[in-house]
């Protein structure tokens, strides 16, 4: 018999289950992203909530950025497009070849026809 899985939300905020076989603590954004994308982030990677929610772990809510455009989207520039770090569009918008720091931007970990409908499983 299967047993339940265990969660919790850590002080920052953030989902967290129980992997037995890791035997460690899992931020559950971080898992969905991994399925997502088909890997683990790298260093130098984060896992961005689209719409603010930490809770809202839903794959559509998820992309993979880099620490530099991570930072400037939360911290320097709120309105900056998250796929490349610049202002003055959306990243759905977006057709840069480079972020703002002008590294080429890989096309794979990006979805532009991701369905945003409202019947994806809540993470």
């Amino acid at each position: 018999m299967a047993g339940k899985l265990k969660t919790r939300v850590n002080s920052s905020g953030y989902k967290q289950f129980w992997d037995k076989d890791e035997e460690r603590w899992v931020f559950t954004h971080r898992r969905v992203a991994e399925k997502k994308i088909g890997r683990e982030p790298v260093p130098g990677e984060e896992v961005h909530h689209i719409n603010g929610d930490k809770e809202d772990n839903r794959s559509r809510n998820l992309v993979v950025l880099k620490d530099s455009i991570h930072d400037r989207v939360h911290h320097d520039d709120p309105d900056a497009c998250f796929r490349c770090g610049r202002s003055g569009h959306w990243a759905e918008d977006c057709y840069a070849k480079t972020d703002f720091e002008e590294d080429a931007i890989d096309e794979d970990d990006f979805d532009e026809d991701e369905d945003w409908d409202d019947e994806d499983d809540d993470y």
